[in-house]
């Protein structure tokens, strides 16, 4: 190891490297190919398939863009949530990947990529991302709970409710802005 750790860098490198062999032996032997484990599997693939099948190749710049950013800022808060302890996910689909990655790099993206197309104007966006939270927390995460493949530790799923409104809204601004500034209209 480098000289210039100090003995917790040390430690925290030893019990993370204990975790990853951990999470590794786990998915071997309780996650890959278990019912949960085809679940997400599903739900990893099909949300992109249904994309290439509806999306407008003439709005495909703004959709990945905006799909992009929706997959970062939900990967992000996601990691934060689960690192501070207010969920856990019993399965994943491969160890050393992020956690929940068939909603964070899939669903969620591509269900907010094709509301962002087929409702352009400010107003029926608004409306149609605010049902598409509503969905999500009173729906989509009770779902998930139900199948095993999410936990709330000291997370309620309608905590979540303003913060999908609020990344559809504030991505749809960023994604307007950056077209306009590159001289571009969306």
């Amino acid at each position: 190891m480098a000289k210039n750790l100090s003995p917790d860098d040390k430690l925290m490198i030893e019990l993370q490297e204990k975790m990853t062999r951990l999470d590794i032996q786990s998915w071997l032997e309780h996650d890959f190919l278990s019912t949960e484990w085809w679940i997400q599997l599903v739900m990893f693939v099909i949300p992109w398939l249904v994309f290439v099948r509806l999306a407008k190749r003439e709005q495909l710049p703004e959709l990945v863009l905006y799909g992009s950013w929706v997959m970062i800022l939900a990967e992000a808060l996601d990691h934060i949530g689960y690192e501070l302890g207010y969920w856990f996910y019993p399965t994943e689909i491969a160890p050393l990947f992020p956690r929940f990655e068939e909603v964070n790099l899939s669903a969620l993206p591509v269900i907010y990529m094709l509301v962002y197309q087929y409702f352009p104007s400010w107003k029926r966006f608004t409306i149609a991302i605010t049902v598409t939270a509503v969905i999500f927390t009173l729906a989509a995460e009770p779902a998930l709970i139900h199948l095993g493949l999410y936990t709330p530790l000291t997370w309620k799923p309608y905590y979540g409710l303003p913060i999908y409104i609020a990344i559809g809204l504030a991505l749809k601004w960023l994604v307007e802005k950056t077209f306009r500034l590159a001289g571009r209209k969306t």
